[in-house]
């Protein structure tokens, strides 16, 4: 399993999630959108919940700023998590709002909530790796989660709308994952 890559429900009965984080950001006026996915286990094999969370910054006609952010949570018959035996992460998720998809180093996000839609793309995620040390089996106690950045100022173009302000174009992205026994800082 790549570090990118869901991990999946644990066998036995004990809570798990995996998450992941699209950030697209306009180097010229400061816009952004970031897509979190999180898939939530209480084990046994299965995920019961799924979250998808869509924020947006972006300036709007007049000038000002205009700050979107919708959530939602499904329930896991109404998604779908594949993973792909290929080299380096594959897998894509599927939510009635969008879909989050990682293909080797080609990552895709594409949903849209009630008031705010985001599509981010990248297509050479450039690696970015100082947290390594997180997630030994030294330090593993210090937190509740790991995560991995798998890119940081990556090349890449976003398609964004909220109310009435837009932003599409060029932006550099940011790809993390995260995974544990509970979201760092949440119980």
């Amino acid at each position: 399993t790549a570090p990118f890559e869901p991990r999946g429900a644990p066998r036995l009965r004990r809570p798990h999630f995996d998450g992941w984080c699209a950030r697209a950001t306009d180097q010229k006026t400061g816009a952004s959108s970031s897509i979190i996915v999180g898939c939530f286990s209480p084990g046994r094999g299965r995920y019961a919940k799924h979250l998808v969370i869509v924020a947006a910054r972006l300036r709007a006609p007049d000038g000002n700023w205009v700050d979107r952010v919708d959530q939602q949570l499904y329930d896991d018959c109404e998604c779908s998590l594949t993973v792909t035996k290929a080299k380096g992460p594959n897998f894509r998720f599927e939510a009635p709002s969008g879909f989050l998809q990682v293909a080797g180093s080609e990552l895709r996000a594409k949903f849209e909530l009630d008031g705010v839609a985001s599509d981010i793309a990248t297509h050479t995620t450039t690696p970015w790796r100082p947290e390594g040390w997180l997630g030994s089996r030294y330090t593993r106690w210090l937190l509740p989660c790991r995560y991995e950045v798998q890119c940081t100022r990556s090349p890449g173009a976003a398609d964004v709308a909220g109310g009435d302000a837009t932003w599409r174009g060029d932006a550099l992205v940011h790809a993390e994952a995260q995974r544990g026994a509970r979201v760092s800082g949440v119980g």
